[in-house]
């Protein structure tokens, strides 16, 4: 119901990958919150790139401690599956996330064009205690400013138009 033009932020993952499908993240088990943030993680990444934003470089962070911290906020301890969209909203904005190329940290692995992790590694993440006096001063480097939920499906197209990426997470 606005007269703001389309908007469509994969086109930034595509301008600052060069590439035509960019990848995304794969999820192997009941990570679905952790996948999508994360992969809202990749859009907001490459606009801020695409529009000469704070960060610089195309470095891939690593979703999976986002991902424990939320299970952790939401009382889900040790390992399992799920996680809630608050709970993953509130993990980015106070806990954070760190780069990938974090030394003791397996690699991504890229299947039929996604970040792809062994089951075990996303299990073993899963839990938000994994040696939280090593990741968590990491992690509060690289905060997301803000979160917000969107009620509607015009509070998403709001988000998108504004350049902000949206994820379900459930």
């Amino acid at each position: 119901q606005s007269d703001k033009r389309r908007v469509a932020l994969w086109e930034a993952r595509q301008k600052v990958s060069g590439s035509k499908e960019p990848p995304y993240i794969n999820q192997s088990t009941g990570s679905c919150v952790g996948a999508g943030g994360g992969n809202a993680l990749l859009t907001l990444r490459d606009v801020d790139i695409a529009i000469g934003g704070k960060i610089a470089e195309l470095a891939m962070f690593w979703w999976l401690y986002t991902y424990g911290e939320s299970r952790q906020i939401a009382g889900m301890g040790g390992r399992g599956d799920g996680s809630t969209g608050t709970a993953w909203a509130k993990a980015i904005t106070t806990r954070g996330t760190f780069l990938a190329s974090e030394p003791g940290l397996p690699a991504y692995q890229m299947r039929n064009g996604w970040y792809y992790l062994d089951p075990g590694i996303e299990r073993h993440w899963s839990d938000g205690q994994v040696e939280p006096q090593k990741w968590d001063p990491l992690g509060l480097k690289h905060l997301v400013k803000t979160a917000a939920p969107c009620r509607s499906a015009d509070d998403v197209a709001a988000a998108i138009q504004n350049g902000y990426p949206c994820t379900i997470a459930g």
